[in-house]
């Protein structure tokens, strides 16, 4: 009788310790479910696109396809991040993991049970695949690239920022760093302190390794003259290039011209080849200004991207070194006065790691040019 009673309180202690272990829990689907940061009690109970956080769930509004609010974008301190979507009709093929430059990111869907009265909806946990550097994502049903071109009223993604180094966060105009008022000029913000933006002359050609760098992709920009309006100036992207151009009026990436002399010219690439993957994409589907922001966006200056060709039937891949192109207006460009006098620049969405940008007043001769690292 004794050793009766001793297995069932043995019993009753494994049962507890597993229950309370964060173990894997299965739903009636077989698939398992890493439940570890939330119990089923708290569970979503309306529909939505949920973050998992350590307190519970935290929703993701939908982004206006219209205008994505990168700076706006809930902000997710978790490398590793899980999600919940509780949306009618889910359609795992075509939802995918973007950052903003259009790269995708592998994830995980394990259903979940849903014990409510919803008809149609679905329950999914959605886990990465890999860490999530420092960046900003969506979970979109169409490729996604910012700025974002090739909108589809009909889409609304769902993004957020990763930010386990705070390197994404503009800097609160109450604490910059003012630098002295005798000197003027432009001055790119890093974590609050200035650095002063050498000009150069307009048409010659830049070092791009001695360039002041910063690793936001929202980076603040100074600006202080006694005689130029801030409304006059303008920032614009040294858009890595490979040499090629494209026919608006086509449905594909086919190339129309080479330039003589750069990346795709010297790969072999020739007018009539059609572009239909970039390191490793697929991208036979889609629009011109996606495929450019792509190239632009994979491309870094003295660097190769990895092109597969399409010529006639038959597919080839070749590798393209890169170039910095003459540049692409951003819009978007705003500012705010300092009651010192400087205006402080920022733009809307986030830039490119790795490439070059350039503020620039109308009518100048000179640029003042800085490196995103």
């Amino acid at each position: 009788m004794k050793k009766s009673f001793l297995f069932l309180i043995l019993m009753v202690i494994v049962i507890f310790s597993q229950s309370c272990s964060g173990l894997p829990t299965k739903d009636k689907t077989g698939q398992k479910g890493n439940f570890s940061k939330l119990s089923r009690k708290e569970l979503p109970t309306s529909p939505g696109f949920y973050f998992i956080d350590k307190k519970g769930l935290f929703e993701l509004p939908p982004s206006s396809s219209n205008d994505v609010d990168f700076l706006d974008s809930p902000i997710i301190y978790d490398s590793n991040p899980e999600f919940i979507v509780f949306e009618k009709n889910i359609n795992v093929d075509t939802l995918n993991l973007f950052d903003h430059t259009g790269n995708l990111y592998g994830v995980r869907f394990l259903p979940i049970e849903i014990q409510n009265d919803y008809q149609n909806y679905q329950m999914l946990q959605i886990l990465t695949a890999t860490t999530l550097g420092d960046g900003f994502y969506c979970f979109s049903s169409e490729i996604f690239i910012n700025p974002y071109f090739g909108k589809n009223s009909d889409i609304e993604p769902w993004c957020f920022a990763v930010d386990t180094n705070k390197n994404l966060t503009l800097d609160a105009a109450d604490d910059l760093t003012i630098p002295p008022s005798n000197q003027m000029g432009f001055f790119l913000l890093d974590h609050n302190e200035p650095e002063f933006i050498t000009p150069s002359i307009l048409k010659e050609e830049i070092d791009i390794n001695n360039l002041p760098v910063t690793n936001k992709l929202f980076p603040t920009i100074l600006f202080w003259s006694e005689t130029v309006n801030p409304d006059y100036v303008q920032i614009y992207w040294r858009r890595p290039v490979i040499g090629v151009s494209f026919s608006i009026w086509e449905d594909n990436a086919t190339v129309t011209e080479v330039e003589s002399g750069l990346g795709a010219d010297l790969a072999g690439v020739v007018p009539g080849d059609v572009i239909v993957g970039i390191n490793g994409m697929e991208v036979s589907d889609w629009s011109i200004d996606q495929i450019r922001n792509k190239l632009s966006g994979d491309c870094l200056p003295e660097k190769t991207i990895e092109l597969q060709i399409l010529r006639g039937t038959q597919r080839y891949v070749t590798s393209v070194s890169c170039s910095l192109g003459d540049g692409s207006n951003l819009e978007d460009l705003t500012y705010i006065l300092h009651p010192d006098g400087y205006a402080i620049f920022n733009v809307k969405y986030p830039l490119y790691s790795g490439n070059v940008y350039c503020m620039y007043i109308i009518n100048s001769s000179e640029k003042h040019c800085f490196r995103i690292q």
